[in-house]
């Protein structure tokens, strides 16, 4: 996702930031931030993922066709991965939305 692009189109009013800033705040963000949205990912996918086998176990669809069984598990893993990439983008947002709202201010100018 293009971050400073979604800035930039969120925030119009905020012209003093450039996507150079936005992009350079994106760089800046630790090894430690990267491996805690990793596990946020993984988090949703059991979160997702868990509930969803064990209703088709519980339902009999594991008696079905080998493929059927694979078509569904694969289809809710697909949506756990989706639902584990929007939670990741959304911690960004909010990570860019507040050190750029509340630090990248102008400062007022005197009227000297």
């Amino acid at each position: 996702m293009d971050y400073a692009y979604w800035f930039k189109r969120t925030y119009p009013e905020l012209r003093h930031i450039s996507f150079d800033d936005v992009d350079s705040l994106i760089e800046r963000i630790t090894p430690g931030t990267a491996i805690m949205l990793e596990c946020i990912k993984v988090c949703c996918i059991v979160i997702v993922l868990v509930p969803t086998y064990t209703t088709l176990f519980y339902s009999g669809v594991f008696s079905l066709h080998g493929a059927i069984r694979w078509t569904m598990l694969l289809t809710a893993l697909y949506g756990a991965l989706l639902f584990g990439r929007r939670c990741e983008q959304s911690i960004i947002k909010a990570y860019l939305k507040s050190e750029l709202l509340n630090c990248g201010k102008p400062r007022p100018t005197s009227p000297r």
